[in-house]
Parts: C-alpha cells; sequence; structure tokens
C-alpha cells in the first residue's frame, strides 16, 4: 500500500481533472481564434509540463521513494534496453519517409492533410511556431508520459489493480486531448492504450518517453511541411480527382 500525501491527492486532481478542463477550455479557445499564433500557447504548454515534472520530483525526493516506481529502472533493463533500441528504428525509418514526402503528396492527399492538421489545432504552421514546438513535443514525452503513465498508475494501482490503473491512464490521456473535439479523441487514445501496455509490460518509461516526443516532433514536421507546400490550383484539383 502506497503512503499518500497532500502532493500525491493534488498531483492525481491535475491529471484527472485540472487537464481535461483546461484542454476543452484551450479548445472552445482554438475554435473562436483559430488563426491566432500558436507560440504563447506553446510557452504555457513548455511551462505548465515542467511544472508537473518538478513536482512529481519534488514529491519522490520528498517522500524518498524509488525511482523505478515511476518508471525509471536505472539501469535500463533489458526489455527496456529493447524498447529503446526499437525506437530507435523507427526514428530511422520515420526519417526516410520524410525524405520520400514530397512523393507520395497528391493535392488530394495534400488536401486532405491540412484538413486533418486544422482539426488537431495545436501543430506548428508557421516557421517561429514550428521551432518553439520543438520544445513542446520533447517536454510532452517527458510530462505526459510521467504524469499519466509513471505517476497516475503507481497512484491508482492499489485501489483499482494494475490493469485498472492501466485503463484509467488511457482515459484520462485520451479526455485529455479534448480540444482536438471529440471526433479525434479516438487516436490520442489509442496512442495512449499502445503506451500503457508496453510500460506495463516494461515497466520502464524512459523508452516511452521518447516514442511520445518522436510521435509528436513527426507530426510537427509534417504539418510544417504541409503548411509550406502551395494549395493546389483548381484545375489540378479536377485533374488529381
Amino acid at each position: 500500500m502506497h503512503l499518500i500525501n497532500f502532493l500525491d491527492l493534488f498531483l492525481a486532481m491535475i491529471a484527472v481533472l485540472a487537464m481535461p478542463v483546461l484542454s476543452f477550455w484551450n479548445g472552445r479557445k482554438f475554435e473562436r481564434q483559430p488563426d491566432r499564433s500558436l507560440v504563447p500557447h506553446y510557452w504555457r504548454m513548455i511551462l505548465r509540463g515542467w511544472i508537473v515534472v518538478a513536482l512529481i520530483l519534488l514529491d519522490w525526493c520528498w517522500t524518498r521513494r524509488p525511482l523505478s516506481a515511476l518508471g525509471f529502472d536505472i539501469p535500463i533493463g533489458m526489455s527496456g534496453l529493447g524498447a529503446l533500441i526499437a525506437v530507435a528504428i523507427v526514428l530511422v525509418a520515420g526519417a526516410i519517409q520524410l525524405q520520400r514526402l514530397d512523393a507520395r503528396l497528391t493535392p488530394r492527399r495534400t488536401e486532405a492533410l491540412r484538413k486533418q492538421l486544422r482539426e488537431v489545432k495545436v501543430l506548428p504552421r508557421t516557421g517561429g511556431e514550428f521551432r518553439i514546438y520543438l520544445l513542446v513535443a520533447v517536454t510532452a514525452g517527458v510530462w505526459e508520459e510521467l504524469l499519466y503513465r509513471g505517476f497516475l498508475i503507481w497512484y491508482a494501482s492499489p485501489l483499482l489493480g494494475l490493469y485498472g490503473a492501466g485503463a484509467l491512464s488511457v482515459a484520462v490521456f485520451g479526455i485529455g486531448h479534448i480540444y482536438q473535439g471529440w471526433r479525434r479523441v479516438a487516436a490520442p487514445t489509442l496512442l495512449g492504450l499502445a503506451f500503457t501496455i508496453g510500460y506495463l509490460a516494461t515497466q520502464s518509461l524512459w523508452w516511452v518517453m521518447a516514442a511520445h516526443a518522436l510521435v509528436d516532433l513527426y507530426g510537427g514536421i509534417v504539418a510544417r511541411h504541409i503548411s509550406r507546400t502551395p494549395a493546389p490550383a483548381p484545375t489540378q484539383q479536377l485533374q488529381a480527382s
């Protein structure tokens, strides 16, 4: 049984209540001002993320809990090391796919991606946004996995069991992306499910954080590329259809 303190409860409320409410509120703001600069929002995301990281680490130092309870296996176990190697392979494969992106972008595909990117709402559209987004992606990979996978599963498992805590982590992580609208919550929920299964199987958070950051970085790079691709002329659209 865990020794639960006030800071534990506060962090749990951040994960289960504050983040979903904040996500919903941000979604409404994006709908009212879809063309506003994302730079101020990015800086708030970065600051909020590292505050959460600092609070969790402070909690662990204060209570003298082992870092392994958060998924920080030191040294990294064989399963975690194998998963890190798999992430590195995916990174290389993703880089190769990005090099071939132009060849795969038909006018119809480009327009479909533009629509998807507008619905996601937080992906970069300008050079200034993209430069800060790189830090956003890395920050999200660290704080979201530390809060939702590392901390929340540890916190909820005495009450819900390990798999129940994992299910709670998946649900809260998905709802935390409600700013994209209910129709697009399925994708981050499935991603959260994959990360949760992987984390429970390996008990290592290092590779999950790296994979999460990689997914966000890939999305940002594709979004920036699409935003720089000229919109097809009407005649091109007709020919493509």
